[in-house]
């Protein structure tokens, strides 16, 4: 099987680069779709072999047009590099399945109808605010559950992400759900470093902000993203106080093990 790889950057000069060293051992293709950055990071990217960047037409976020824009990329990119599954993350997302390929073939010989699986996210906190950019940092944290309306924890995925086989996966707004035949598989590990490294991350957070469009504001579409200084400030406080050690998160210690064994991130 080949396996292809999207990202859409803005101003990503803290991952860009660690993303596509990390993800370029994983896939055969790439795809980096720049909107609009303007420090150095498109610039001084170095890529592997099959690996592009498409500057994307948008002036902003807007999240339908984005998710559109993202299909059209995926499309183009099967059709260029035969990729028999494709899959579009941010950049603040990275794939941490060991042996990746031969995984997503196994689980599909399970179950050969889906046309998609989906990936389950880890969400990282850097509790110590060291700003490590090692993604087998052992000091980091992670929230691995959801809140109920009570406020009890409820072990589970916050997220999830979809790596498909179909020219058109039908995507939910954002990306995290799919109309097409799926199966959620939990083994499929994304490590989201939804707030780490920190304080750094805090700086990418409110730039991204700048280019998401009022009607969105209005409509509460990238509600995340729209969060004050002060606001990420909380957030990061309080999700520390909730966050367990990483090494106590049996899935990830395993992983960790085989990446450290296999060059490492």
């Amino acid at each position: 099987m080949t396996l292809g790889i999207l990202t859409h950057s803005f101003n990503e000069s803290l991952l860009l680069q660690k993303w596509v060293d990390h993800h370029s051992k994983i896939a055969d293709s790439g795809i980096v779709i720049d909107h609009g950055t303007t420090d150095d990071s498109i610039k001084d990217l170095r890529l592997p072999d099959n690996w592009e960047v498409i500057k994307s037409n948008m002036v902003d976020f807007q999240c339908h047009r984005l998710d559109q824009e993202v299909l059209e990329i995926e499309q183009y990119a099967k059709a260029v590099y035969k990729q028999d599954w494709t899959v579009t993350l941010c950049t603040t997302e990275f794939i941490f399945t060991p042996d990746f390929k031969n995984t997503i073939e196994q689980v599909h010989q399970q179950v050969p109808d889906a046309r998609a699986l989906g990936m389950r996210s880890v969400c990282l906190v850097d509790p110590v605010e060291n700003n490590s950019m090692n993604l087998l940092d052992h000091s980091w944290g992670y929230v691995d559950y959801e809140n109920d309306a009570k406020g009890n924890r409820v072990e589970g995925c916050r997220r999830w992400r979809f790596i498909h086989n179909t020219d058109n996966p039908v995507y939910e707004v954002g990306r995290h759900g799919v109309g097409v035949p799926y199966v959620q598989v939990p083994e499929l590990l994304l490590l989201y470093c939804q707030l780490a490294p920190y304080p750094l991350c805090r700086d990418r957070k409110l730039a991204v902000q700048t280019r998401i469009p009022q009607w969105d504001k209005d409509h509460k579409y990238g509600f995340q993203h729209l969060i004050t200084e002060e606001g990420l400030t909380e957030l990061h406080s309080s999700q520390s106080a909730l966050s367990f050690d990483l090494n106590t998160f049996p899935l990830y210690k395993q992983y960790a093990e085989w990446w450290k064994a296999n060059g490492g991130l």
